[in-house]
């Protein structure tokens, strides 16, 4: 039977390119195959054409046979059932994926063209500056934020879709490689720029930008990068060769020519477009690139930046040292750029500029690519650079990447549930190239100074003299795409370009201890072995089966796309199932009378419903033979249905006991003076939930709150929780074991009809002090920004948000969870990815930060619920946040680059929603996890 299967959707996809009915594209075969559920649709003329031809009729008796045996006509319609599903969760997502990455790549152009049209206009008076540029800057950020927040929730979807989207993303990154700059845009640089961008269009004045990082970190090609797309030309670039005479190397200098006695240097060259006082300006202005920045005196640079953030786009240098003319005129293109190495150890010769020095220049820090497991940016640039022009790889498969093992996954009563591949994370296994990127990436780790390999085992081994740059491994990357045609491994060919590179790189005798430092680290990745003497070595040439990987085999090498969860399976008793007895004959021509078979409601194509039900009523599946029987005479011939009744000792779907709960209640109860010996206040204890009363207490909260519609909305909803399905039934009772409490929302629609005033001056939480009930005052928000969402109902603020009232799932406690804190915005997005990386491997339901409106109704309710929790009355209760603050990372941030958030304000009395920098990572600043479960 599967050989037929095979054989008819070869003939579908011949017959298609036969009848030329689909365009030829680089995915054509993947395409014709995933479109074969279209074989069989009515009144589609490709079909049609297909089913009279002769070769459908040939396969005719075939599919006759089929059709005629019960379990290979089960058979043929599952997997009929299994190719409609991969289209629609794959290739039908891949579909959406690619809508929404061009949409994302013409944002990132506009708002670079934005950016550019800005930076140009800081020679124009204010009035002749376009009114709505800033506006349209805006809208870029926030319509940027939804596109890559809703590429990553496609991310999401299955492994095989995040294979496919990654391949597209290396793919563009060979195609940059290949160009002049062979600059790649990965995300990490891609933030840099915005960041730069944002910083130096928004001056009208040279104020000095300096990038700083650690050698090889592609500081000069990144300021390169950005020049071409701002200017269209290389930056004018100089070094800094001495402490002294700053002025005379970055802008003007004295010459022995009388006819020309005074020259301009790369600063003035660049911003003036003149090469000395006398000549006419050209062009509209450069980039200027200054390396080394910091091997200038501390006083000396500190008295340029003074000039340059002095220096207005459009107006005059003022500038008259060395002979230079002040009345040059600053360019509209003109920018002064910087990098430098950080001064300490390793470079000694560097200035420490004091902190006044430094307040003159905006400091952004640039570090080498990341290489976790969730962002491996350096061993997948590893992967691009070994890609041919088709985007393939020639080299053996088991040297690229890294190694899996099945882990069995446990829920949190140790029961297990299923298994699912495990990144091995020892140093010597995986294949040479990912023992390379994790190798580099722990020394660099060493450079900053940061926890890595060499330290584990002694604090004080620090690499203090040359670094081996990411550059250095793609460049013998390149020359292994010759060497493999020989039948060299990767393994020998990379441990001896590292030994030439030892060699050649460390020869003087204060080198010896960072050579010996290097060969520990490259000995613990297994880069290189040890003799039976302890002498170093590279590893041996083996003899290697080529292999050909394709651009989908390259990105599932990546541990960015993740592994499939295999369910352990187990025998359950359907909720609702039904028996039929049918009569039918056999491809043998054996009559079987008064078969007996078991039909399940499933969630599948329709295959029948019971007799006389209406049509919204469950449809069935057979699910297997029970037995042949001589039972029910009279019904030969016809179909018979018994339906089943569902288990009657199930509890409640809408209350029952959730054991050995982490008590939600806890922290609140405490500081209200609650003692710990009250059983109130256990740290984990048996919560007993009735979802029907909780419903009550949340409309009544919301009357309360001059709510009516929110309410309103959440009327009539019993009969919906009472046939809560299982799944989502566990969903609640996983979060609420975890800590979380039930908070009832109401859809989309009618929670984002309240208006600002509603949401500031109705949604107020309790506050008690000193036993005394507290006035709360109307809450606030801080920037007409955040205003403008919520009035114009920014779909930012929807995304993910149900159209039906929905039960959110989140912990209360008073600060966000530590996990989520002390970090930047991008570190946040970056934690709760990860964080749901490893809910799914628990087959826990996403989580996602919550939104202004939920955290003001959680703010509401949790005091009203933990009020209600105590025996006594509460000393002190304060709503959530008095001393730290929720950050909302869905939401888009402000062209400042500032994160909305909220929190409560003691002082002020109130709730509000303001800022904080995106920047920042402060321990006060997190987000807070949140599930929401449609009803």
């Amino acid at each position: 039977m599967w050989d037929i299967f095979q054989d008819l959707k070869k003939s579908w996809s011949d017959f298609l390119r036969a009848s030329n009915a689909k365009k030829k594209s680089s995915e054509s075969d993947e395409d014709e195959r995933d479109s074969f559920n279209i074989l069989f649709e009515k009144d589609n003329p490709i079909a049609e054409q297909f089913r009279a031809s002769a070769t459908f009729k040939n396969l005719q008796p075939c599919l006759h046979a089929i059709y005629s045996d019960p379990e290979a006509r089960l058979a043929w319609e599952q997997g009929m059932q299994r190719h409609s599903s991969q289209w629609e969760n794959v290739n039908g997502n891949w579909i959406e994926y690619r809508l929404i990455d061009g949409r994302r790549k013409a944002l990132e152009k506009n708002y670079d063209e934005l950016q550019q049209e800005k930076f140009n206009a800081r020679a124009k008076p204010a009035r002749e500056r376009r009114r709505t540029l800033q506006d349209d800057l805006a809208a870029k950020e926030l319509e940027l934020a939804v596109v890559r927040s809703e590429q990553e929730v496609l991310r999401q979807k299955s492994p095989e879709l995040a294979a496919k989207i990654l391949a597209s993303e290396l793919e563009a990154r060979r195609k940059e490689l290949q160009t002049k700059d062979g600059f790649m845009w990965f995300p990490s640089r891609r933030a840099i720029l915005e960041t730069i961008e944002a910083r130096m269009a928004d001056k009208n004045t040279l104020r000095l930008i300096t990038l700083e990082g650690q050698a090889g970190t592609g500081k000069t090609s990144f300021v390169r990068a950005l020049a071409n797309k701002f200017t269209k030309e290389n930056p004018v670039e100089v070094t800094v060769k001495s402490k002294t005479k700053v002025d005379r190397q970055l802008l003007a200098d004295e010459t022995l020519d009388s006819s020309h006695p005074v020259v301009y240097r790369p600063i003035l060259k660049a911003i003036t477009g003149k090469a000395r006082p006398e000549d006419k300006p050209t062009g509209d202005g450069r980039i200027a690139f200054v390396d080394e920045l910091n091997k200038g005196d501390n006083d000396e640079i500190g008295d340029l930046a003074t000039v340059l953030d002095g220096l207005k786009v459009g107006g005059v240098t003022h500038y008259e040292g060395m002979g230079a003319n002040p009345n040059d005129k600053v360019l509209p293109n003109a920018l002064v750029l910087a990098a430098q190495n950080p001064a300490g150890a390793r470079f000694l010769n560097r200035t420490k500029f004091t902190p006044e020095v430094q307040r003159k220049m905006d400091m952004i820090q640039l570090d080498y690519f990341p290489q976790t497991n969730d962002n491996p940016e350096l061993y997948e640039a590893f992967l691009v650079a070994l890609m041919d022009q088709d985007g393939r790889i020639q080299a053996k498969k088991s040297e690229m990447s890294p190694v899996w093992v099945a882990q069995s996954i446990k829920d949190n009563n140790g029961q297990e549930i299923g298994v699912q591949d495990s990144l091995v994370t020892d140093v010597k296994h995986g294949g040479m190239l990912w023992r390379v990127a994790e190798m580099l990436h722990q020394s660099y780790e060493n450079l900053a100074k940061r926890k890595n390999a060499l330290t584990d085992s002694n604090s004080d081994a620090h690499i203090q003299g040359r670094v081996l740059p990411p550059g250095d491994i793609m460049a013998w990357l390149a020359m292994y795409r010759k060497e493999v045609k020989k039948g060299i491994s990767l393994e020998h060919f990379i441990s001896t370009k590292f030994f030439d590179w030892l060699e050649s790189s460390f020869t003087a005798d204060h080198d010896q201890e960072d050579k010996r430092l290097y060969l520990e680290l490259a000995e613990k990745y297994s880069i290189i072995q040890k003799t039976a003497a302890g002498e170093y070595q590279a590893m041996p040439q083996n003899k290697i089966e080529i292999d050909t990987l394709t651009q989908r085999d390259v990105a599932e090498l990546s541990p960015r796309v993740p592994r499939h969860f295999i369910p352990k399976e187990k025998e359950a008793r359907p909720s609702d199932y039904a028996r039929g007895i049918i009569d039918w004959t056999a491809p043998d021509g054996r009559i079987h009378r008064r078969v007996e078979f078991r039909y399940e409601k499933i969630a599948l194509p329709k295959f029948f419903r019971l007799p006389d039900s209406k049509d919204d009523a469950p449809m069935y599946q057979i699910v297997g033979t029970i037995k042949e029987c001589e039972s029910l005479p009279e019904l030969i011939g016809k179909p018979y249905f018994k339906k089943v009744e569902k288990d009657t000792n199930q509890e409640s779907p809408t209350s029952f006991i959730v054991r050995d709960s982490l008590n939600p209640y806890r922290e609140a109860l405490l500081a209200g003076g609650i003692v710990a010996s009250d059983p109130a206040v256990a740290e984990r204890k048996d919560m007993a939930i009735d979802l029907i009363q909780l419903l009550s207490q949340d409309q009544s909260s919301y009357q309360a709150a001059g709510l009516a519609e929110w309410a309103k909305s959440l009327n009539n909803l019993e009969s919906r929780l009472s046939a809560l399905s299982p799944e989502k039934r566990k969903i609640v009772e996983q979060e609420i074991k975890d800590g979380s409490i039930p908070v009832f929302m109401p859809g989309k629609d009618i929670q984002f009809s309240l208006t600002v005033e509603q949401l500031t001056k109705q949604l107020k939480p309790l506050w008690i002090k000193n036993s005394q009930a507290q006035t709360v005052a109307d809450g606030y928000l801080e920037l007409d920004y955040f205003i403008n969402l919520i009035q114009t109902k920014a779909k930012e603020l929807l995304v993910d948000v149900p159209a039906n009232p929905y039960i959110l799932l989140t912990k209360p406690t008073q600060a966000p969870d530590v996990r989520t804190c002390d970090k930047t915005l991008d570190l946040q997005k970056a934690e709760l990815q990860a964080i749901n990386k490893e809910r799914k491997k628990q087959n826990q339901a996403t989580a996602y930060s919550m939104n202004p409106h939920e955290y003001a109704a959680l703010q509401v309710l949790f005091t009203k619920r933990t009020q209600s929790e105590s025996a006594v009355p509460l000393t002190d209760l304060t709503p959530l946040d008095s001393n730290t603050w929720t950050r909302f990372i869905h939401l888009p941030f402000s062209s400042g680059g500032s994160v909305p958030s909220g929190c409560f304000y003691p002082d002020d009395r109130r709730l509000g929603f303001g800022w904080g920098g995106a920047a920042g990572a402060d321990a006060g600043g997190g987000f807070r996890l949140s599930v929401r479960t449609e009803i």
